[in-house]
């Protein structure tokens, strides 16, 4: 007759049990430290690559506009709304230029004859502008140098010329010296304020700049310039050697931990009225 003999079960001790919940603790906290420091790297990276976003598109939306801006139309001023410090850079896009061949300049009349503008679609309250040699020229109509249009119709048997209606009689102050002219729509103006970059549209042509301490569509935020010491626009003016320019200086900063990040922009501004 077989005889067998039953095996004792072996359990687990309770240092084996604490050496275990140790183990799993320490792998614990080491993964949990590994996602925790992935985690602020991803934070970190995508906080800094937002900013970079933000001065890239701020500096790259403004330098466009300046570039593509009426002749001697770019002016910068500075004021104080409340208690902040307001810079604000003012111009006016350029929609379409080509030369005329009949303006009114020596008697008045309500229309004027041009080469067919290439790549313009013509839009109410769309302006005129011939010979503008300083800001005063493009944004006091008084200068005589800026007139609205009121329509633009083909000239009959004329396939290349266009005529240009005024609503009213109007005299151009001058000729322009290669019959060039200009036609814009309403200025626009970038205003740092509160650490915030704004656009600003359609609030019209002014004699004096505008300084905007409310409004407009941000552009950019974490603006760290003190405008006091370090404005961000600077209009330098043509000379002999060069065209006019504005100098953008910006900087960001991010808050959690101060890092910044500085540019130093310079635009060419064209003055060739």
């Amino acid at each position: 007759m077989a005889c067998y003999r039953l095996k004792k079960a072996r359990g687990i001790t309770l240092i084996e049990m604490i050496v275990t919940i140790l183990l799993l603790g320490i792998v614990s906290v080491s993964i949990t430290r590994f996602i925790e420091v992935g985690s602020e790297i991803y934070v970190d990276v995508a906080a800094r690559e937002q900013l970079l976003s933000e001065s890239r598109f701020a500096l790259e939306r403004m330098t466009r506009d300046v570039r593509a801006a009426v002749p001697n139309s770019v002016r910068v001023t500075s004021g104080i709304s409340g208690t902040e410090t307001v810079q604000c850079m003012e111009l006016l896009p350029l929609r379409g230029s080509s030369s005329y061949t009949a303006l009114p300049v020596t008697v008045s009349a309500t229309t004027a004859q041009a080469i067919s503008i290439k790549s313009y679609s013509f839009s109410s309250g769309d302006q005129m502008l011939v010979y503008p040699l300083q800001t005063d020229h493009v944004y006091d109509a008084s200068s005589a140098r800026r007139y609205q249009v009121t329509a633009i119709n083909s000239v009959p048997g004329e396939d290349d010329l266009e005529q240009l209606e005024f609503g009213s009689a109007t005299q151009f102050a001058a000729d322009s010296p290669t019959n060039r002219f200009y036609l814009a729509a309403q200025p626009i103006s970038y205003c740092v304020r509160g650490g915030q970059l704004y656009l600003h549209t359609g609030y019209g042509y002014n004699t004096n700049q505008q300084v905007f301490g409310a409004g407009g569509a941000l552009m950019a935020n974490q603006i760290s310039n003190n405008l006091l010491v370090e404005p961000v626009f600077r209009y330098a003016g043509a000379n002999q050697n060069r065209n006019a320019l504005v100098i953008i200086r910006l900087k960001l900063s991010r808050p959690d931990d101060g890092e910044t990040l500085a540019y130093n922009h310079e635009v060419q501004v064209p003055n060739v009225p």
